[in-house]
Parts: C-alpha cells; sequence; structure tokens
C-alpha cells in the first residue's frame, strides 16, 4: 500500500487539501498580481515624469543680456546670452540670440530672432534699415512691424526687463507660420 492510499481513507483530509491548496493559490494570484501592478508602476514613474516634468519645467527665467550702456541708441544689436535650459532629462546651458533695439527715452526691445513665418533666422541689413529673412524674402521695419512678405506677422518680442542698468530677458519660443504669437 502506497503512502497516498493510506492517507486517501482518513477523514476530511481530502477537503482540508482542496481548501488549502484553493487559498494557497488566490493568495499566490493577489502576490504575483501585486508585484506585476508595482514593477509596472516603477517601470511607468520614468516615462510619465519625461511627459509631465517638461510642461512643467518648461518655464524659463530671465537672463542677463548685457549692460543697457553698452547698446547704441535706435540701432538693432544681436545679442548672444546663455540661460539655464531643462527639458525632460536635460539640464544645461542654451546659447540664445535675441535683437537689441534701445530707443532714445531708454527703453528697449528684445526680438526674438526667428522669423514668424517658417522659423528662419533672420537678420538686420543696415543699408536698407531693415530686418530681412534670407529664405522668403519678408522684410520687416526697425520696430518689428511686417513690410513685405511672406511674414503672417510682426517680429516677436521677448519679454524684458531693465534692473539696475542690465537689461534681462525671458527666451521664449513661438509658433510660426500663424497669425496670432502663440507660444510653443
Amino acid at each position: 500500500m502506497s503512502s497516498d492510499e493510506r492517507f486517501r481513507d482518513l477523514p476530511g483530509t481530502e477537503a482540508e487539501d482542496t481548501a488549502w491548496s484553493a487559498g494557497r493559490r488566490g493568495f499566490l494570484k493577489i502576490a504575483a498580481a501585486s508585484l506585476y501592478t508595482a514593477m509596472g508602476a516603477l517601470l511607468a514613474l520614468p516615462f510619465l515624469k519625461t511627459l509631465v516634468t517638461p510642461a512643467i519645467m518648461r518655464k524659463s527665467q530671465f537672463s542677463r543680456v548685457g549692460d543697457m550702456n553698452g547698446f547704441p541708441v535706435g540701432q538693432p544689436v544681436d545679442i548672444r546670452f546663455s540661460a539655464q535650459a531643462q527639458d525632460a532629462f536635460y539640464h544645461g546651458e542654451v546659447l540664445h540670440v535675441v535683437w537689441v533695439l534701445k530707443h532714445e527715452d531708454g527703453s528697449v526691445e528684445a526680438f526674438s530672432p526667428v522669423c514668424p513665418h517658417l522659423g528662419c533666422h533672420y537678420d538686420w541689413n543696415p543699408t536698407a534699415g531693415q530686418f530681412q529673412c534670407p529664405c522668403h524674402a519678408s522684410t520687416f521695419a526697425r520696430d518689428g512691424t511686417v513690410l513685405g512678405g511672406p511674414a503672417p506677422r510682426s517680429l516677436d518680442t521677448l519679454p524684458q526687463k531693465i534692473l539696475g542698468g542690465t537689461l534681462y530677458v525671458k527666451w521664449v519660443d513661438y509658433t510660426p507660420g500663424i497669425p496670432g504669437k502663440v507660444e510653443v
């Protein structure tokens, strides 16, 4: 007689074995599901952070551009400056260029160097006294208004402030090709 045959006839053994086996299987199912859910959540966290963080952290700060005394009155000047950038997992310095126009009253305008037509970079032509985009022949007056070409709006101005005789500019990307000025 085998060991299985000896215990088969004992009262309550089969029912207890079935109940214990079902309880163990249920526990293992719940434990495995919990473990898989926790692992999935841990793997999803970096992905979710990549999606959410740029929307929250994209806000740029004002960056120092230069001393107000260094800008000529009535003459646009392209100024290069570095700014802190954070996008997803990238944290570092980014080089930007702005066109600064100082007025006689001491106020300034800071123009984005990106053409509002298709996102090309335009330049100042001192002989013609206007900004010109070499890609699609858009031209702009000294104050940024459209003089000709396919550009749908005036040059984009950037937020700026003057503190203690120093110009600070906040870099903003705008959507090209549309009539209204909309941040990207």
